[in-house]
């Protein structure tokens, strides 16, 4: 197997780096590629003898890309993947790929399960599992839509930035107004900030909620300094398990919006802001550094993504946003199921004019103040 040629598909240039080195040692032929697009055409140009994938490129379908590799070449395809729950590895196989390794793995793990597709291109007591019968295309019919989705991700991130830093000045006034008020109403810091699960992977062994990079969340304080999160941590549970008894016993008050009311911990002014949304104006920094985008998702607190089933976890597939489809739809009315399905449909659908629809609608569903608590 020292001819082997390898091709690895990574957004990340460090795991690009350290499976160039690992294969290298073994003496296989090693290129590589930082996203699909770039992927496929390496696939029709050089005709690989394996493709090692990351399926969990956050800017890029991963899984996607595989069912396109599939549909070009007949070359096998070892997917790589953070999660090794059912329905991501039964999704990895249904779009053609031919094995997997989860991270973090051992190296002589991924060697092996190299070497065993070289030998066999096919993988023993699988056959049972879907596959899609590609048809023979080429690269160049396929690209592209490779190249207008990198085109899309590129003009997103630059709408969020030109978004984010116009609102930050206009609302400058507005935020120190905010801040200065705070320090009157209760002592404490004027941001709160908190821990939140991004879309990117991340290589770690401590759980579910570990799978994805962490960041700092940011939002004006709207409880008392050194609240317990308990309460909200007791709703959240009832709320994903869909627990209506257990809610309205977290509630006291029998409520129907699905989100906790009547929190002893938030402060008089703080009722203000989150009734308004305006204790959502620090998120304009986390849009700015790239945490979060102006559309997406909202990133859920990482005892939140210890509760997910397998599939609520594609939710966290985007970059999470500042507002989103669940926002200007179902706000604080939907269950978490139905929330859940609507941020995947928005994953699955995102386009421009898509986020410029959420756009408009958000400052109607802010004024009008339906579901805010």
């Amino acid at each position: 197997m020292s001819t082997a040629s390898i091709l690895v598909v990574d957004d990340d240039p460090e795991m690009c780096q350290l499976l160039s080195t690992m294969l290298g040692i073994k003496d296989f032929h090693v290129e590589t590629a930082y996203d699909g697009f770039d992927g496929m055409e390496k696939v029709q140009a050089s005709e690989p003898d394996l493709v090692v994938l990351d399926v969990m490129m956050p800017d890029m379908d991963g899984w996607e890309t595989c069912r396109r590799m599939k549909a070009i070449s007949d070359v096998p395809v070892l997917f790589l993947t953070v999660r090794s729950d059912v329905s991501s590895v039964a999704q990895g196989f249904e779009v053609g790929g031919d094995d997997y390794v989860c991270k973090p793995f051992q190296n002589q793990d991924l060697t092996t399960r190299i070497e065993h597709l070289l030998n066999n291109h096919s993988i023993p007591n699988l056959d049972t599992l879907p596959t899609i019968a590609a048809e023979t295309v080429h690269a160049s019919d396929l690209i592209p839509d490779m190249r207008r989705q990198r085109f899309y991700f590129f003009l997103k991130s630059l709408m969020d930035v030109l978004i984010a830093g116009t609102m930050l000045i206009l609302l400058s006034p507005l935020m120190l107004l905010i801040a200065l008020l705070l320090k009157f109403d209760s002592p404490g810091p004027v941001i709160f900030k908190q821990e939140r699960i991004g879309s990117k992977p991340k290589e770690r062994d401590q759980g579910p909620s570990s799978d994805f990079e962490t960041f700092t969340f940011l939002k004006f304080r709207t409880m008392r300094r050194d609240a317990s999160s308990d309460p909200h941590r007791a709703y959240l549970q009832a709320f994903i398990q869909n627990d209506h008894k257990r809610m309205n016993e977290v509630q006291g008050n029998g409520a129907q919006i699905r989100k906790l009311t009547d929190d002893p911990r938030v402060t008089r002014f703080g009722r203000f802001l989150r009734k308004s949304s305006l204790d959502e104006l620090p998120q304009l920094w986390n849009v700015l550094r790239g945490d979060m985008s102006i559309v997406g998702p909202r990133p859920p607190i990482p005892y939140e993504v210890e509760m997910y089933q397998p599939w609520h976890r594609k939710r966290l597939m985007a970059k999470p946003g500042l507002t989103g489809l669940w926002q200007v739809t179902a706000r604080s009315s939907a269950d978490f199921d139905e929330m859940v399905r609507m941020d995947i449909w928005y994953i699955e659908h995102q386009s421009l004019w898509l986020n410029l629809r959420i756009l408009l609608k958000t400052p109607l569903s802010v004024l009008s103040m339906e579901g805010a608590v």
